[in-house]
C-alpha cells in the first residue's frame, strides 16, 4: 500500500499479481463504497 484514504481509496504500487517475479512495476487504484447490510 502506498496510500490509503479510509473508506474511499486504496493505492498500491510495485510488482502486482503475475508481475511480482519480473522487474516490472505497476500501480493500482481501487475505490471503496460503503454498502448497507441492513435488509430493506
Amino acid at each position: 500500500m502506498s496510500f490509503v484514504e479510509p473508506y474511499k481509496l486504496l493505492r498500491m504500487t510495485g510488482g502486482l499479481g503475475p508481475l511480482q517475479g519480473m522487474g516490472i512495476q505497476g500501480g493500482l487504484d481501487g475505490s471503496l463504497n460503503l454498502v448497507s447490510t441492513v435488509p430493506r
